[in-house]
């Protein structure tokens, strides 16, 4: 079976992106109670993702499994609010 076959076969029924989907609810739900800079642990725990480059293609739900158990926790979140319909951005050189 070619590469393309099987990501043919795994997105046919759509478990992959339901998937990706509640870890993106999971994650916006706790952006608001997320440390502004990653722990210690969650630092550490990115060593998970220290491997050479893969032969052969992973597991599509093993991978999204582990960017959100490892890849979630160190990552910042940016929110960004609207005001009277405008869109609250940094100025040029201004950081958030």
């Amino acid at each position: 079976m070619t590469l393309r076959d099987r990501m043919q076969r795994e997105k046919q029924p759509k478990s992959l992106y339901e998937q990706a989907q509640r870890y993106t609810f999971d994650y916006a739900d706790e952006a608001l109670v997320r440390n502004v800079f990653p722990s210690g642990q969650a630092l550490s725990d990115l060593r998970h993702f220290d491997e050479g480059l893969p032969q052969h293609s992973g597991d599509a739900k093993a991978i999204l499994d582990q960017l959100h158990q490892y890849g979630s926790p160190a990552s910042v979140a940016l929110l960004c609010t609207e005001a009277r319909g405008m869109s609250v951005r940094p100025q040029r050189g201004e950081l958030l």
